[in-house]
């Protein structure tokens, strides 16, 4: 039945209306296990709606929270996560109540499932009237509430997928991506970019350069509940079918006539036996942990999600280190729908290929590209360098996380299949969201927020996956399920493609060759067409708001020092001038004499004296470029060649920025030319008198140094043209998953159906 159409399982039976909602409430109408269609549409439907209000209140919480009403991260992230985190950690008390109970009056799954959904539903309604601003505690709570019935429901679908589903990879993968899209396309591209960004097109809640928060935050509520609304619906819709996995699946048996074992003993080491009546939970749920494999893929669960950990923390590292705001952060919110989508590669090529090679391979590239990033915020590289780097984080955790949600539903143990499941699932959302979310606030702490080491630290998640993995035992795989799907890939293609490309009269491998030309071509012309709309997709707008200017400022900062000596003829003093922090406009040095001794006769002695100024290196100094200069004179000064406007630049997107540079510019050497010690040397050579006149010697030394500052200046109420290119998203959401696409398919009708 998996190749029938959808519309077969809904025909009119001859039924009453009133009958058939009965029926459709009771026990559902599409066959989730047979009707492969169905059964990935809706996985996809419902895990979008479950990713959209989690995912949204996440970056509301997160990036709003912080950027716009000012919530410090070591409260709101913490918070956030601690308390949307714990409903999800306590999933084991849901799993065995859900194994517990299954003679439900709406089915042995679909009973818990469809009153986890409209649970859900009504627990999250009081959420749309609560500011996290105005109560970040109260807010965060109201929403770890209403997910209990949506773990709920988790753990009923978590159940369905041992006992009933095939190709848990797939279903891992659609899972994946719907989580992209309901965490990053909606919340993502709807309203972060587009109603908080403007990008791609203008946003009804942003008038005059001011975003209306409070619009976005209803409106996006009733966004929410429009996409639980659909989950509700194919809950109700689908109805149990078959057992795949479990006790005595091979001699027919079904759920209510499985094999027993004589003692729990018994059961406990033979999964292929049902466990006695009146068996303790707590014995089932050790027996589903009675094997090696079994406790591996625990450990892998709590030290593996390291990363997914320390990566909440990367929207404060964007507002802190690159200095975005929200509408900045908004408008690159796309990008995680390329993430989304490649997302779903790998754990939809682990049904096909062997899933223990599969997980060794994407831990691999999940380290490699959380050390690649780490080294990237280290040097301090560009946000663009650092951006496209993050993109390859979350594709390859993306790969090892949902290629592991297919394992676990492997390994997890049928009889107890909901409480297994839990056990895993609790660990890896405890680890996650509680042990390494703590972990990063602490370690940001004492580190006085040093991101790149919580990145350093986040490569020992698929490091210690790496290590778990290799010593687990896997179930084995068919291992023809991609030569099969590789011949439906070329038979689809012979069928369109036979008659325009003449394959009749080729021989099998010119036929391959030929179709995957035509394919590539295909993609190419597609491609093409995407870059030159990209290339062009530029507006202007102009909008009425307040303009900031950000730049920076020099002025001469004069400092001024002195020191006086009683002296005669052959008496010398010395002083020095600090300049060691460069910038250096001008140095002047005065010399002054009072005080002289009495002599009635010549009561004005005449004193001359040498005065000598040294500088680290040659600056102007008496008509010439020279490091030490002497003069008979009451004053001598020094000029380099520093001009105080190099500090002045305007221009700037940020504070951050504009002290970046001016930090770096000051650090050129022109800025630092002559920096150091200067020396002031003074010696008198006479008194123009018979006795040895004494008088007080005064140096007095003015230091003119360039200073610069980074200021920001407001025009309010002006019109302001703004650029929107959003040609790199574009390229982005269409090119890259054409140019996967294209070679992923080329590459299944040129491969040898014989090699796996």
């Amino acid at each position: 039945m998996s190749d029938e159409v959808l519309e077969a399982d809904l025909v009119d039976d001859g039924a009453s209306p009133l009958q058939d909602i009965r029926g459709l409430v009771k026990s559902g109408k599409v066959d989730i296990c047979e009707n492969s269609k169905f059964r990935y549409l809706w996985f996809f439907v419902v895990y979008t709606a479950f990713a959209m209000p989690l995912s949204f209140y996440n970056q509301w919480a997160i990036t709003v929270g912080q950027s716009e009403y000012g919530l410090s991260k070591f409260l709101i992230v913490p918070l956030f996560f601690w308390a949307t985190g714990i409903p999800f950690w306590i999933r084991p008390v849901w799993g065995v109540t859900i194994d517990k109970y299954t003679d439900n009056p709406l089915g042995r799954r679909r009973h818990w499932i469809v009153l986890g959904v409209f649970g859900h539903i009504i627990l999250l309604l009081p959420l749309a009237f609560i500011n996290v601003g105005a109560s970040p505690w109260l807010w965060c709570i109201v929403l770890g509430l209403a997910l209990i019935p949506r773990v709920i429901a988790e753990q009923g679908i978590a159940a369905l997928m041992v006992e009933y589903l095939p190709n848990p990879g797939s279903i891992g993968a659609t899972i994946s991506y719907a989580y992209r899209i309901g965490s990053s396309v909606i919340p993502g591209l709807v309203i972060m970019s587009w109603w908080m960004g403007g990008v791609p097109f203008g946003s009804p809640f942003i008038a005059d350069g001011v975003v209306d928060f409070d619009g976005i935050y209803f409106a996006s509520s009733i966004l929410v509940f429009v996409g639980l609304a659909a989950a509700a619906i194919f809950a109700v819709m689908f109805r149990e079918g078959a057992r795949l996995r479990g006790p005595g699946i091979d001699e027919g048996a079904d759920s209510d006539s499985m094999p027993v074992a004589d003692t729990a003993e018994e059961a406990m080491n033979d999964r292929d036996l049902d466990w006695p009546e009146d068996t303790p939970w707590w014995v089932k749920l050790r027996g589903a942990f009675n094997n090696r494999t079994a406790m591996l893929g625990l450990g892998v669960a709590l030290l593996m999600p390291i990363g997914d950990g320390m990566e909440s923390f990367f929207r404060s590292y964007q507002i802190e280190v690159w200095g975005w705001d929200t509408q900045k952060i908004a408008s690159w919110s796309w990008l995680f729908v390329i993430a989304g989508f490649l997302g779903i590669i790998g754990p939809l090529i682990s049904d096909y290929i062997d899933r223990r090679k599969s997980m060794l391979i994407w831990a691999v590239l999940a380290g490699a590209s959380y050390a690649a990033f780490t080294v990237t915020s280290v040097m301090g590289l560009g946000w663009q360098v650092q951006l496209g780097v993050w993109l390859l984080v979350m594709i390859f955790s993306d790969w090892l996380i949902f290629t592991f949600l297919a394992t676990i539903v492997e390994i997890a143990d049928p009889r107890m299949a909901a409480s297994s499941m839990s056990v895993f699932q609790s660990s890896q959302a405890i680890a996650a969201t509680g042990i390494f979310i703590t972990l990063g606030t602490l370690l940001l702490i004492v580190s006085d927020s040093y991101y790149p080491l919580i990145w350093g630290v986040a490569i020992l998640g698929p490091a210690i996956g790496f290590f778990l993995i290799r010593q687990m035992e896997y179930p084995e795989q068919d291992s023809g399920r991609l030569d099969e799907f590789s011949s439906e890939i070329k038979g689809k293609l012979g069928g369109w493609l036979d008659k325009p490309l003449k394959l009749d009269t080729l021989e099998s491998s010119k036929q391959n060759q030929r179709m995957a030309l035509a394919v590539g071509l295909a993609g190419l012309v597609i491609l093409a067409g995407i870059v030159g709309i990209a290339s062009v997709a530029e507006v202007d707008k102009e909008v009425i708001g307040d303009l900031e200017s950000i730049s920076t400022v020099s002025a001469a900062n004069i400092s001024e020092d002195s020191s006086t000596e009683r002296m005669g003829t052959g008496d010398s003093m010395s002083m020095e001038i600090d300049a060691s922090n460069g910038s250096i406009l001008d140095v002047v040095v005065t010399v002054t004499s009072s005080n002289p001794s009495f002599n009635p006769i010549n009561p004005n002695p005449d004193f001359t004296w040498d005065l000598t100024l040294s500088a680290p290196q040659a600056v102007m100094m008496v008509g010439e470029n020279t490091s030490s200069s002497t003069v008979q004179a009451d004053e001598i000064s020094a000029t380099t060649e520093l001009d105080i406007e190099v500090y002045n630049k305007s221009g700037f997107a940020s504070q951050s920025e504009a002290q970046a540079w001016l930090d770096d510019r000051k650090g050129d050497e022109d800025a630092m030319y002559a920096a150091g010690i200067w020396n002031v040397d003074l010696s008198i050579t006479g008194d123009g008198d018979p006795t040895n006149r004494q008088a007080d010697f005064t140096i007095e030394v003015s230091l003119s140094q360039a200073n610069a500052t980074v200021e920001t200046s407001v025009v309010e109420n002006t019109t302001i043209t703004q650029s929107e290119d959003f040609g790199p998203m574009l390229l982005g959401v269409g090119g890259l998953p054409i140019i996967v696409l294209t070679g992923g398919v080329c590459w299944l009708v040129l491969r040898d159906e014989d090699s796996n």
